[in-house]
């Protein structure tokens, strides 16, 4: 039975919408960092975009976490929004919801500060938003009082299966389309160290 609380939808929709923009951002970010060609959207164009649905995203992250302060029944305190572990009910979920945020908010802010982080850095930092997408998706099932819907679901899987397939296929075109490295030739020792 879904809440009549107002708020309990409203946080569900903008976590749902977190969601979709995170998932979003994350295939424009395989894609670009692939090389791969979007064909509804020039490269600079899908570089823009994926910082927006970035930016939108974190919004709707700020909305679904807010707003669990007013809910009528079982409200959150300022503390277990933040703190894992705190929250006595189901307290798995907000765990995993929690160690997300602040993995996203740690790539916003990594995104940012680009241009004085060093490249193997910011690729490090990137390479944790596949972890902090596990973890949202997981706390949305076990949270999300809608999660036994069909069309929710399927969008979790419908996301799954499109961002499996562009990891997928990005491995496969780094694999076999890299150009081959140049490898250093092999320096012989000189014929006097050799003979001794």
């Amino acid at each position: 039975m879904l809440s009549e609380d107002p708020l309990q939808h409203l946080s569900r929709a903008a976590g749902l919408g977190a969601y979709t923009f995170f998932w979003l951002d994350m295939c424009l970010g395989v894609a670009l960092s692939g090389g791969l060609s979007l064909p509804f959207l020039a490269r600079w164009r899908a570089g823009d975009f994926h910082q927006f649905t970035g930016v939108l995203s974190l919004g709707l992250l700020a909305a679904h976490v807010l707003v669990l302060v007013g809910l009528q029944d079982q409200a959150f305190t300022v503390p277990e929004l933040f703190v894992p572990m705190l929250r006595q009910v189901n307290p798995l979920a907000p765990l995993l919801g929690i160690s997300a945020m602040y993995l996203i908010v740690l790539i916003a802010m990594a995104s940012h500060a680009r241009r004085v982080l060093r490249p193997r850095a910011w690729r490090l930092v990137h390479r944790l938003s596949f972890v902090g997408f596990i973890l949202s998706l997981v706390h949305a099932r076990l949270a999300g009082p809608d999660a036994s819907e069909i069309w929710v679901r399927a969008l979790y899987i419908a996301t799954v299966v499109i961002l499996t397939g562009l990891i997928v296929t990005r491995i496969h075109l780094r694999e076999h389309y890299q150009p081959a490295r140049r490898q250093s030739p092999v320096v012989s020792e000189p014929a006097a160290l050799s003979e001794r």
